[in-house]
């Protein structure tokens, strides 16, 4: 899975465009923590790593996805700040469901 999340990554790297506008070193910034995340996701064996991961994933992609400042850049981004707040929630309550009737949060105990 991490050779899988590095090839897609430097797939999405090369098709950047440096004319476009927009993108800058701040956007290739964003784009490789959001790489960052996914390899500590993809590598994973607590929930609360994985929890924290999906976190950092989501927050930069909507940093990312306003970025531009333009009226439908920026609705985009607080339509997606609270449907990632939603499945945050739902996600914590299943942790917290998960914990409270074994007792862990280790994907190798919890199997």
């Amino acid at each position: 899975m991490k050779l899988a999340v590095l090839f897609f990554a430097l797939i999405t790297i090369s098709f950047i465009d440096e004319h476009e506008i927009g993108m800058s070193a701040s956007v290739i910034g964003l784009i490789g923590a959001i790489i960052f995340f996914a390899l500590i996701l993809v590598s994973a064996n607590h929930l609360i790593v994985l929890y924290v991961a999906l976190e950092g994933i989501s927050l930069l992609a909507f940093v990312l996805a306003a970025y531009t400042k333009t009226p439908a850049s920026v609705e985009s981004g607080l339509k997606y700040f609270f449907t990632s707040s939603f499945a945050s929630a739902i996600l914590l309550v299943g942790i917290a469901i998960t914990f409270i009737g074994l007792q862990e949060l280790n994907f190798h105990a919890i199997q």
